[in-house]
Parts: structure tokens; C-alpha cells; sequence
């Protein structure tokens, strides 16, 4: 008796966790969509479609434009307002910056935070996504 009752707790330990648990390719997958969605369209159809070096250098470009624009505002608090996307109350800075590029920094940003990857440029990033997440994800 004692014997059944430690398979029947282990077993439901065991499904417990499983069915609980993460797994290591919905974590990937998640991820990797986070990634891919905060991606403009264009760029996202040059990662999807494997063109990772058109995908780097398009990347690059529309973070180049962010970068000069950050260099251009008149301090650190304002810079760090704008590149978390928290655009209340700095208004009057954002004339000089298309409504997507606005929009793309607002959803990009907290993407490469969370990867802890805001200091790559646009190959690093699309590379950094297609070894550690696309290849992975097909291996798995």
C-alpha cells in the first residue's frame, strides 16, 4: 500500500512539473517572436526569408538614424526617456524623427534590453537571432 501511494505522488510530481514546466523550444519560440515582431515589415521578410545580410544592413541603417537623432537631444535623461520609447513629456523633441522610426524605437527597444544586447549594431542583432534562436529552433 505504502508503495502505491509514493508511485501515485511521484507520478503526479513528475506530470506536475511537466506540464507546468517551459520548454526550452516554446521559450526560443517566444523569444525569437518577440524579435521578430518588433521588426518592421521589410526587415522582417529579409530574416524570415534567411537574407540576414540585407536584413543586418537594413537593421543598421534604421538604427543609425535613431542613434544620430539621440546624439542630437540636449541631455541624458531626455536621451533616455526617448530611447525606451517614454515619449510623454519630451514632445517637443521628437519633430525631427518619422512616425516609424518612433514607433520601431518604442517596440525594438525593450527587445534588445531584454536580450541584454543594446550595444550590437544591425548584423550583430540579426546574427545573435539566427544562431541562438532560428538555427536552434531547427534543431531541436
Amino acid at each position: 500500500m505504502k508503495r502505491k501511494i509514493m508511485i501515485v505522488i511521484v507520478g503526479s510530481v513528475i506530470l506536475s512539473l511537466l506540464a507546468c514546466g517551459d520548454s526550452l523550444k516554446n521559450r526560443l519560440t517566444k523569444r525569437l517572436n518577440n524579435f521578430r515582431q518588433s521588426l518592421p515589415d521589410e526587415i522582417r521578410e529579409k530574416f524570415d526569408a534567411g537574407q540576414y545580410e540585407q536584413a543586418g544592413k537594413m537593421l543598421e541603417e534604421r538604427l543609425g538614424r535613431i542613434k544620430s537623432y539621440v546624439n542630437k537631444l540636449p541631455n541624458d535623461e531626455i536621451r533616455r526617456k526617448f530611447i525606451r520609447g517614454k515619449y510623454e513629456g519630451i514632445e517637443k523633441y521628437l519633430n525631427g524623427l518619422s512616425q516609424q522610426d518612433l514607433e520601431f524605437n518604442k517596440e525594438f527597444y525593450p527587445v534588445i534590453d531584454y536580450e541584454c544586447i543594446p550595444t550590437f549594431n544591425g548584423h550583430q542583432i540579426v546574427d545573435f537571432f539566427r544562431v541562438y534562436f532560428k538555427e536552434k529552433l531547427e534543431t531541436l
